[in-house]
């Protein structure tokens, strides 16, 4: 008599014959979830909010930007960079003695100008003329540093989204789309969020106007050249490069040495314009000696 098996019995399965190979169990099939590792689409939903984007685009701006799509918008990350700004400037007005540094200022300009320079500085209606522009040049400057950072980084998202899609057009190998040229340069944007960071702590730290760059290691009366150069190179002006090229490769399909020459091209060609408004200015100066 047979014994009785434990095991459930199937009872569609087929008889199978003694000694008969049993059934292989069928490979998993290429659309099996486990056959491969997550795709980059998978990836691309780690970055649904802004705060992911945003620390992604600073931290890993290659990947980040491979991901970016235009519905990312530009608001949110110009309203970051404009809140950081008026905030630092906030800090400014309460805690720098603005009028202490014009005079500062002026007193050195003074002393650089020639001997028939400070002769027309006499003149009483000169002078008049001289302490008027100095106020108007101290109020402007007061409400600049609380309305620039909106007003100027609006203007620059235009001019940034207007430059990226002139070299898509021209270098891209796709027609580019206006509104995602304005979501790059808003990301882009993002890399002055380190520049304000080192000026907001500065001003803490202190009772001056502190400069994120180098430019405070020579005289911009005495070496305009020098200072205007030094003060090109700061952590946020060249992370602001760096992510122009992310972008331009990973969302705007440049290739990568193409995306480094422009990024590096631009660097080079505003440097070398700004040191020549230094080199004018010095120029001048001399010539009125």
């Amino acid at each position: 008599m047979d014994a009785p098996s434990d095991l459930p019995i199937d009872a569609s399965a087929p008889p199978q014959e003694p000694g008969s190979p049993q059934p292989k169990s069928e490979p998993a099939s290429e659309s099996s979830p486990s056959a491969h590792p997550p795709s980059k689409e998978a990836d691309a939903t780690l970055l649904r909010s802004f705060s992911d984007r945003a620390w992604g685009v600073l931290l890993a701006p290659y990947q980040t930007f491979r991901h970016h799509d235009p519905a990312w918008g530009w608001g949110q990350a110009w309203g970051l960079v404009a809140v950081a700004g008026i905030l630092v400037g906030i800090m400014g007005l309460l805690r720098v003695d603005h009028d202490k540094v014009g005079d500062w200022v002026w007193e050195r300009t003074k002393a650089n100008m020639s001997a028939t320079q400070l002769k027309q500085m006499e003149n009483p209606d000169v002078e008049e003329a001289t302490a008027k522009m100095r106020r108007v040049q101290a109020f402007l400057g007061k409400l600049g540093s609380v309305l620039g950072p909106p007003l100027l980084g609006l203007i620059g998202l235009v001019f940034g989204a207007a430059f990226l899609y002139l070299v898509a057009q021209v270098l891209g190998n796709e027609p580019p789309d206006p509104v995602r040229c304005l979501s790059v340069a808003a990301f882009v944007s993002l890399a002055n969020l380190i520049d304000l960071c080192g000026s907001g702590v500065g001003v803490l730290l202190s009772n001056g106007l502190p400069r994120p760059n180098l430019s405070a290691l020579a005289d911009p009366f005495t070496q305009p050249l020098l200072s205007a150069a030094l003060g090109r190179l700061s952590p946020g002006l060249v992370a602001y490069y760096v992510l122009l090229a992310a972008g331009l490769e990973g969302s705007l399909g440049l290739s990568r040495k193409r995306a480094l020459a422009v990024a590096g091209g631009t660097f080079l060609i505003v440097s070398l314009l700004l040191i020549g408004v230094g080199g004018l200015g010095k120029l001048q100066m001399e010539a009125g000696s």
